[in-house]
């Protein structure tokens, strides 16, 4: 198995239906801007950006595990409810999306990257950006660095992020590794 790093991850909760942003901002401390449909608050420690909408949709970044983020909006829930705003009490929360990391720990010759990957997946334009660009066969993206990082994003569950590295040191089997300056 490989060593993967959560690097962020998105997740949503329902929490309630038609509540009072006023009467969020307040009860957070957090403020509630004129044209924006949702109040932002930055939770502290886990660490963590939380959008609160008024249909009861909340939407947090920020979080590398799934402990944090069902800790985060445990707290935020708390909060509301303390300040007697009608709120769910459990609530089921999905993540959305992981941004996710692994390293080679040597430099990748991406020219030859992108021959080894289906034309029609990849994609690498170093003028325009210096990686290269993989849609897997998963759904999700995975992005190949010179520096023999790589970035995954749009999975929604770890283990398909590991799966996929694996897969992918796989399909890198026959590239130039060497070592890394970094």
């Amino acid at each position: 198995m490989v060593q993967i790093m959560i690097e962020n991850m998105v997740a949503a909760a329902e929490i309630g239906k038609n509540i009072d942003m006023e009467s969020v901002a307040k009860a957070l401390d957090s403020e509630k801007s004129a044209g924006f449909p949702g109040v932002i608050y930055n939770n502290r420690h886990p660490k963590a950006a939380c959008i609160i909408f008024q249909e009861g949709l909340l939407v947090l970044t920020g979080p590398k595990n799934l402990e944090d983020v069902t800790s985060v909006v445990k707290t935020i829930i708390t909060k509301l409810r303390s300040k007697g705003i009608e709120v769910k009490t459990k609530t089921q929360v999905k993540v959305k999306n992981i941004v996710a990391s692994y390293d080679f720990w040597k430099r990748i010759d991406l020219d030859e990257v992108i021959e080894l990957l289906p034309e029609d997946k990849a994609r690498y334009e170093p003028d325009v950006f210096p990686g290269v660009e993989y849609q897997m066969e998963s759904g999700f993206t995975a992005l190949i660095f010179e520096s023999g990082k790589i970035v995954f994003t749009g999975a929604n569950k770890l283990k398909d992020i590991e799966n996929a590295c694996d897969d992918l040191i796989m399909k890198l089997g026959g590239v130039e590794l060497s070592a890394s300056d970094s």
